[in-house]
């Protein structure tokens, strides 16, 4: 899916459309980790639909209890406050899975982000200098315009004749 920005550089989220084009080829692999209701502690690696990637993430910061099959397939889990290194290892052979994912998309967005950023201030100030020159042509000619109106109204000022009165007497 592109990454698409608004406005103001926030990201857009994928429309209802395009989380269903992404669930036809796409799942999300995620580790949650946590303490089931006993306090037992667990870590399960789940394969999610992008379309329901959202409310799994929601409900997890929030610490809501789930049923993680209700969100996709388990792939591999365990009862161990870590993750064991073989687990760790067999999700990357397999699946290509990246602890480091999330931070390495988080800094391609960020980066994508200030490209737009940057990309729509320069349009905003060629826009501005556009009206600004546009503005300055339309006031050069409406000067024109009273300048030449001004020279063809121009009415000859009568002389005005100086003549003395004569002394009288």
């Amino acid at each position: 899916m592109p990454h698409e920005f608004d406005n103001f550089g926030n990201l857009v989220p994928p429309s209802e459309e395009q989380l269903a084009a992404a669930d036809e080829e796409t799942e999300i692999i995620v580790l949650d980790q946590g303490v089931l209701e006993d306090e037992t502690p667990y870590w399960a690696y789940l394969s999610i639909k992008p379309s329901r990637y959202a409310e799994f993430i929601q409900k997890t910061s929030q610490q809501i209890p789930i049923d993680l099959e209700e969100y996709g397939e388990i792939l591999n889990q365990g009862y161990e406050e870590e993750v064991p290194y073989w687990a760790i290892e067999e999700m990357q052979s397999q699946y290509q899975f990246d602890d480091n994912y999330i931070d390495q998309l988080t800094n391609r967005l960020m980066a994508l982000q200030k490209t737009f950023m940057q990309q729509n201030e320069l349009k905003r100030i060629y826009a501005i200098v556009a009206h600004m020159k546009k503005t300055q042509q339309q006031l050069a000619e409406k000067q024109q315009a009273v300048k030449g109106n001004a020279t063809q109204s121009k009415i000859p000022q009568k002389t005005v004749a100086q003549h003395k009165n004569p002394k009288r007497k």
